[in-house]
């Protein structure tokens, strides 16, 4: 997991699929593109994007608005 800032972590697809590692860094959301990968008390946003392919402006919104949203929720620290 890669962090950019203290509220914001970028992932692998296979560290979605594991929970403990999410338990670790505190992962309270994703916004996810490669597949939908449910996980038990985390929120998720799952875009489905193609590799390659250019994003509709529609979808760049909605990811965006789900960051903001979740960044908004109050979390302890």
């Amino acid at each position: 997991m890669y962090q950019i800032r203290d509220w914001l972590y970028v992932g692998k697809y296979s560290q979605t699929r594991n929970l403990l590692t999410l338990n670790q860094y505190g992962i309270n959301a994703m916004l996810q593109l490669a597949d939908y990968v449910p996980q038990e008390n985390i929120e998720t946003l799952f875009l489905n994007v193609d590799d390659g392919e250019p994003l509709p402006t529609g979808m760049i919104e909605r990811g965006l608005q789900f960051l903001r949203e979740q960044k908004a929720i109050p979390r302890p620290r």
